[in-house]
């Protein structure tokens, strides 16, 4: 069972699994455009949360996390296995820092890549 209450600055999304999380602003938009509940995301398992540095902000949902760094348009999911390395290097407070665009197919290298702050990173299938 789950439920949506739509108001003029976000919704309010709940599930009787997860409890009832608001999602608004840059990370509303990318989930929508993902295919909210129904997409990759999911359902949101937490409420939006400011990163260590004061600025940036960020939502867990079901299937990956969505990420808005500040100064920056718009906001980008992380998840599977790109995530994982980019965990591994102190998240948005590492060598990489945000992400600032959405994983894309490259062909080139069989695998996907995921550009970030301080470096593209590339995630070969397997």
């Amino acid at each position: 069972m789950a439920g949506v209450l739509d108001l003029a600055g976000g919704s309010i999304y709940w599930t009787l699994e997860r409890g009832a999380h608001p999602v608004w602003g840059a990370i509303r938009d990318k989930w929508a455009g993902i295919g909210w509940e129904a997409g990759k995301l999911g359902f949101p398992v937490g409420d939006e949360l400011t990163n260590t540095d004061g600025q940036g902000k960020r939502q867990k949902f079901e299937g990956g996390t969505v990420y808005w760094p500040p100064l920056c348009p718009g906001a980008h999911p992380v998840w599977g296995r790109i995530g994982e390395p980019w965990g591994e290097h102190g998240w948005e407070g590492g060598e990489f820092g945000y992400p600032t665009s959405d994983k894309t197919r490259a062909d080139s290298i069989n695998g996907v890549t995921q550009s970030t702050r301080g470096a593209r990173h590339r995630q070969r299938q397997r």
